[in-house]
């Protein structure tokens, strides 16, 4: 997958389909859950990227990081835990979060990263 030149940041991404993965880890390194979900992006923040996710309509927020994300391939994809199928994402993002209280990862699941929080 081609990643997205940081000299076309963020403009490549206004209005585009997304599909987000999150891997959640703990201190330690050890994999504890992962999390997808979809979304159309809406705008910028200081610290990140708006979407507005298609499978319940409300915000997500991503960093804003241009090696996060890369062109997707043409097609369908299915997220794995709504079964939602999204046609043609335009981009693909991934992020590795370290938590310590499994609170922490529903916080992630519901509205992505929050404010003041980078990856």
């Amino acid at each position: 997958m081609e990643t997205i030149p940081n000299t076309a940041w963020p403009n490549d991404l206004q209005d585009r389909i997304l599909v987000v993965g999150l891997t959640f880890v703990d201190p330690q390194g050890n994999l504890l859950d992962q999390f997808q979900t979809a979304g159309r992006v809406e705008g910028f923040e200081e610290d990140g990227t708006v979407l507005l996710r298609q499978l319940d309509g409300r915000i997500f927020r991503i960093p804003s990081e241009a090696g996060a994300f890369q062109r997707a391939e043409p097609g369908s994809f299915r997220i794995r835990d709504s079964g939602q199928v999204v046609e043609n994402p335009d981009f693909m993002g991934h992020w590795e979060v370290n938590i310590e209280r499994a609170v922490e990862m529903e916080r992630y699941r519901d509205g992505g990263f929050p404010l003041g929080i980078r990856a």
